[in-house]
């Protein structure tokens, strides 16, 4: 039987006493129009007229009713990535932060406690970053002088760091990540990572793969097509791409890589399609996906989305995570939407992008993740606005069971599981299907 749970708000914000509310879903006009809970405990709603936040309070906002919502001062996060029950972002101080799971020192605090609330990365001396990236159990981060250091789990290699062929042990602070077994620095421009594997872009153009390797993701020759390579413990270069790549995103079984002309070449895991190129036949070595002049990709679970220039999405793999009607795997590239960017993440089933001034989800909705107000265990969910999160969308990262996203005006907003504190609420609870404003300290 299907289980559906519906989040019903109540008129609010209007009237006598002044209205305090704690959640968006307090806010509701009185016409049904949502609204936000702003950080001061009154309710604003969309008005074109206030400009920068295009939010203005309502009249039961004590003395603040009816002004226009202040833009916030300069948002501080730059890169924001969920891995499975985590988060990770950077600060423009080139510092990381993360919250939620922490057992296998994902979070790099130096411990192995969940965090409700974000905690900073031990940085290591003298470095800032500048992208941060996460598996499942792990996270990766990009230096301003382009070295990688990973921390978390490493069953798989996916630290990048091994000696004479043994990966280093798990780490819960960051260690730096080895082109080779004799500790040559590997140096990348860009990162992605999912599942229980990393690829990076170096200064070449040319890719590089370490991690799990049982369907070929990393580019090698798995076991199941009669090769050796099972695990990848250093970043290995992929065979075909070492020049022109400059951008990557990867999934669970899967990686992606983008040509600077436009091309998309896949290799990996294939059983949903995600690979692209018509067939459900994994292949380690890169095929090329069916679809041109593409400017983004953005790498899920066991799907691919990518935005072409001329202003439409397009996704392709596992059906429910499309946003489709029928739910249909897909093995070829399918137009869904006009937006302009688009967001996953390696562990998540869901997708978003921006259309307008609304950030629109789709996908799996078990946890709420999807931020409608509902949590549908079938998932049957098609594109849908956001609920409450009225501020332009600047970037947002999913993980399993979550979404996080970060306005224009520097506001984090996360919505979804929080079982191990992921939503950093404080403390850990029930899934939330509204988006739920972050403590996030600005230096």
């Amino acid at each position: 039987m299907k289980l559906v749970i519906i989040i019903i708000a109540v008129a609010a914000c209007t009237g006598a006493p002044d209205y305090k509310c704690q959640s968006n879903v307090q806010c509701v006009d009185g016409k049904g129009a949502s609204g936000v809970c702003e950080s001061n405990g009154y309710c604003s709603f969309a008005d074109t007229a206030c400009a920068g936040t295009e939010r203005r309070y309502s009249a039961g906002a004590g003395d603040q009713a009816n002004a226009c919502v202040a833009a916030a001062a300069t948002g501080c996060i730059s890169d924001l990535v969920g891995g499975d029950q985590h988060f990770c972002a950077v600060r423009s101080d080139g510092t990381v932060w993360c919250w939620g799971a922490n057992d296998a020192g994902q979070l790099g605090d130096g411990t192995t406690m969940d965090r409700a609330a974000p905690v900073q990365v031990k940085t290591p001396a003298g470095k800032k970053f500048v992208e941060v990236r996460a598996t499942e159990n792990s996270s990766c981060a990009l230096a301003t002088d382009d070295t990688v250091w990973c921390w978390g789990t490493n069953d798989t290699g996916q630290l990048g760091v091994a000696s004479a062929g043994v990966p280093h042990a798990d780490s819960s602070t960051p260690i730096q990540v080895t082109k080779t077994d004799s500790g040559a620095t590997f140096l990348a421009k860009h990162l992605s990572a999912g599942g229980k594997h990393v690829c990076g872009v170096d200064g070449n153009g040319a890719l590089y793969c370490w991690g799990e390797n049982s369907d070929g993701q990393c580019g090698e020759q798995p076991p199941s097509a009669g090769g050796s390579a099972d695990d990848v413990f250093v970043p290995t270069p992929v065979a075909g791409l070492a020049e022109g790549m400059v951008a990557v995103s990867v999934g669970d079984e899967h990686s992606a890589a983008l040509k600077d002309d436009g091309s998309v070449w896949e290799f990996g895991g294939n059983a949903n399609g995600q690979l692209g190129d018509g067939t459900t036949t994994d292949s380690w070595m890169p095929v090329q996906a069916r679809i041109t002049s593409v400017k983004t990709i953005a790498g899920g679970d066991e799907h691919i989305c990518g935005s072409k220039n001329d202003g439409t999405i397009w996704c392709w793999g596992y059906g429910v995570a499309l946003g489709l009607a029928g739910g249909m795997d897909q093995t070829t590239p399918q137009r869904t939407l006009t937006a302009e960017s688009v967001w996953a993440g390696g562990s998540a089933f869901h997708a978003c992008a921006v259309q307008g001034e609304a950030l629109m989800c789709w996908g799996q909705n078990d946890k709420g993740q999807i931020g409608t107000g509902a949590i549908d265990p079938d998932n049957a969910t098609l594109f849908t606005p956001v609920a409450a999160l009225l501020a332009t969308v600047e970037r947002a990262a999913g993980a399993t069971g979550d979404t996080c996203a970060v306005t224009v005006d520097g506001e984090l907003w996360c919505w979804g599981a929080n079982d191990r504190g992921q939503l950093a609420q404080g403390a850990i609870g029930e899934p939330m299907a509204v988006p739920q404003r972050v403590a996030f300290a600005c230096p």
